[in-house]
């Protein structure tokens, strides 16, 4: 995966079944981020809070895939064991729950609200290059 720099940001690292978050961290991704199946294998989803990156790239087979990922706060990266060679790329607009989670909604991070009558609209673009 590519980036336009380097970044530090808060990455949530899930627990050993993947469920839960157990921890946040602080984690510099680099401008050219070598990912691998394995990689995120080991991490059952890799999440990071990207509020400061506007796109990434993902290179394949002379393929450019360039994500839009400017209005969501989360970035996730994840692949599934056993279903074939992919690597999922995903904008999130909140996270999974912590381990010990705060039971009340309203407190709980990254939670959306909406008032009565009111509308969340968002978009994720991506764009294909050959």
């Amino acid at each position: 995966m590519i980036f336009d720099n380097e970044y530090k940001v808060s990455k949530y690292v899930l627990n050993e079944d993947g469920s839960y978050i157990r921890e946040v961290v602080i984690d510099t991704i680099p401008k050219n981020y070598v990912m691998s199946k394995e990689i995120i294998n080991d991490a059952k989803t890799i999440i990071y809070d990207i509020k400061d990156i506007k796109e990434v790239m993902l290179v394949s087979n002379n393929k450019k895939f360039i994500f839009d990922v400017s209005k969501a706060p989360i970035l996730a990266i994840w692949t599934k064991e056993g279903f074939g060679n992919y690597l999922c790329v995903e904008p999130w607009w909140g996270i999974p729950d912590f381990e010990n989670p705060n039971l009340e909604l309203k407190d709980k991070p990254l939670i959306n609200s909406l008032g009565v009558k009111e509308k969340f609209i968002t978009d994720y673009k991506i764009r294909f290059e050959v």
